[in-house]
C-alpha cells in the first residue's frame, strides 16, 4: 500500500540508464553503493585516491572486489583526488552524469582534533570542487554524506532534522556542518538539487578497521583488551550497511517534495540507542569470548548520546532502517572471519 502512494504522490526518475559518479568508491559506503546502485540499472564511475588513511590494505581489498565484478555491475574506476580540481573537471567533461554521490572524505573524529588541515582542505575544499562542477554541468542531483556529528552539543536525545546544528564540537563535525551550509547555498543561487545524509554509526561488513566494532572483534579475538570509554555508558544508534545502501537506493529513484530551494537533509540511522556496554555483551555473545574491558573517561570530541529520528525520511520516502544490531553484527562477524582467514 505505501510503496502505490509513494508512485502516486512521487514522481519516481525514470530514465533509460542513470550514470552516476561516486567519490570515495573505495571506502565503506561508496563501496556498498556501488553493488546497491548497480543492481538499479545504473552505469557507475567510481573515483578515489586509495589514501590509506586507516592505516590497512582494506581499501585496495574493496576495490579489488569491484574490480572483480566490474562487468557485471557496469562500473569503470578512476583513481582520482578530489583535491586535484582541473583533474575533476576533465572527468566531468567527459562524462555526462545524471547524478554525483560524494562519499570521499577524510573520517573520523579523533584524528580531526589531531589534523585538522589535512579535513578541511579534503572535507571542504574538496567538497565545494565537486559540488561546483555539478552545477557547472548540470548535474540532476547532487546527494552527499554528512553525519549525526553535526548535532554536536544539542542535548535532545532524539535527532530531528531541525534541531540546532550550531554547536560541533569536533574539526571533523564542522567540516561536515560547513558541506550543508555550502549545499544549501548552491541549491539557492544555482537551483542545484541537493541532498545530504546525516549518517548515524554505519557498520558491517567491509567496514572501516578504526570502528570500536571492528577493533573490539580484533581485540577480543587475539586476547588483547578493549578501551571502554566513559565507562560503557555512552549511546550510539548504529546502522547496519544494508540499509543504508537501501536508502541511497530510494535517493536515487524518487524526487523529494518539491520546494523553492531544492536543498534536503536527512538522517538515516536505525532510530535506536544502545549503551556501549550492551552493545560489547551483544559482541560478547556472538563472538563466543570475553572482552578485556579497560573503562577509561570519555575522550575529547566524543557526544554521550546519538539516536536518529527518521519520520522525515519515512515521510518523503518510504522506507526506514530495519536490522537491528545483534543481527547485523552476527552478519558483520560471519564476513570478519572469512577476511581474516
Amino acid at each position: 500500500m505505501l510503496e502505490l502512494l509513494f508512485q502516486t504522490f512521487h514522481k519516481i526518475q525514470k530514465m533509460q540508464s542513470k550514470k552516476i559518479l561516486i567519490t570515495g568508491v573505495a571506502g565503506f559506503i561508496g563501496f556498498h553503493a556501488v553493488k546497491k546502485l548497480s543492481a538499479e540499472g545504473c552505469e557507475i564511475v567510481g573515483i578515489d585516491n586509495l589514501c590509506l588513511s586507516d592505516k590497512t590494505p582494506i581499501k585496495t581489498h574493496r576495490l579489488n572486489e569491484l574490480i572483480k565484478m566490474s562487468s557485471q555491475l557496469n562500473f569503470t574506476f578512476i583513481q582520482q583526488d578530489i583535491n586535484h580540481p582541473k583533474e575533476l573537471e576533465v572527468l566531468f567533461s567527459n562524462h555526462a552524469f545524471d547524478f554525483v554521490f560524494h562519499f570521499a572524505a577524510e573520517t573520523g573524529v579523533r584524528e580531526s582534533i589531531l589534523f585538522p588541515q589535512k579535513y578541511m582542505k579534503t572535507n571542504v575544499q574538496g567538497f565545494v570542487n565537486v559540488i561546483d562542477l555539478c552545477h557547472k554541468y548540470k548535474v540532476k542531483k547532487f546527494i552527499y554524506a554528512s553525519s549525526s556529528s553535526v548535532y554536536g552539543l544539542n542535548s535532545k536525545t532524539e535527532f530531528s532534522e531541525n534541531d540546532t546544528t550550531e554547536c560541533p564540537i569536533s574539526p571533523y563535525a564542522a567540516s561536515k556542518k560547513s558541506n550543508e551550509l555550502t549545499a544549501y547555498s548552491y541549491s539557492y543561487l544555482h537551483k542545484l538539487h541537493t541532498v545530504g545524509l546525516r549518517f548515524f554509526t554505519v557498520y558491517g561488513p567491509w567496514g572501516r578497521p578504526d570502528m570500536f566494532y571492528f577493533l573490539f572483534s580484533d581485540a577480543i579475538n587475539n586476547n588483547k583488551s578493549i578501551s571502554v570509554f566513559n565507562h560503557g555508558n555512552m549511546k550510539r544508534d548504529l546502522t547496519y550497511i544494508d540499509d543504508v545502501s537501501s536508502c541511497l537506493a530510494r535517493v536515487l529513484n524518487y524526487s523529494e517534495p518539491l520546494q523553492k530551494v531544492p536543498y534536503h537533509i536527512y538522517n538515516i540511522g536505525s532510530t535506536e540507542s544502545i549503551k556501549l556496554i550492551d552493545l560489547i555483551k551483544i559482541m560478547e555473545n556472538v563472538i563466543g569470548l570475553k572482552a578485556n574491558k579497560m573503562f577509561k573517561d570519555i575522550q575529547e570530541g566524543d557526544v554521550i548520546n546519538t539516536k536518529a529520528n527518521m519520520r522525515l525520511f519515512y515521510q518523503d520516502y518510504g522506507y526506514k532502517p530495519t536490522t537491528n544490531f545483534e543481527d547485523g553484527f552476527v552478519l558483520f562477524y560471519d564476513w570478519y572471519k572469512s577476511y581474516k582467514k
